[in-house]
């Protein structure tokens, strides 16, 4: 069964400042909550592969992403990972000097079992410590 999930922020930051912070993937060990590796492992003026190394529960798991990077909006699709599918988005809308309304969605497949086990609240809380960990760096 597929999932998906969105949240929306506004936020006193630059959108430019807030959008530089997400296309930093090799910074992202640095703050995102259970995250303990993060490679660049190539990158183009328009795309990044990256993968992010996790530790939950005593279990390392991996994610390998495609990022594609647009003015104020990135597209992120699972290449190789745990979910059967994911793909997700950040757009950054300008509000004004030093304003931005920071959006994320994403949809995704977990594996049967893990997704017989996962309540939706687990998933809506886990995102929203993410989304909060970007803007609370950003800061």
């Amino acid at each position: 069964m597929s999932r998906s999930i969105s949240f929306s922020k506004k936020v006193n930051l630059d959108s430019i400042k807030i959008n530089n912070l997400i296309c930093d993937f090799s910074n992202y060990k640095n703050f995102i909550p259970g995250c303990t590796n993060s490679i660049s492992l190539e990158k183009t003026s328009s795309w990044e592969l990256g993968q992010l190394e996790f530790n939950l529960l005593g279990k390392t798991s991996y994610i390998k992403t495609k990022n594609t990077y647009e003015e104020n909006h990135i597209l992120m699709n699972q290449v190789e990972g745990p979910f059967d599918d994911f793909k997700g988005e950040w757009i950054i809308e300008n509000l004004g000097k030093e304003f931005s309304n920071v959006i994320f969605k994403a949809n995704f497949k977990l594996p049967f079992l893990i997704d017989a086990v996962t309540p939706n609240t687990l998933i809506e809380s886990m995102s929203e410590q993410i989304i909060n960990s970007f803007i609370k760096q950003a800061r």
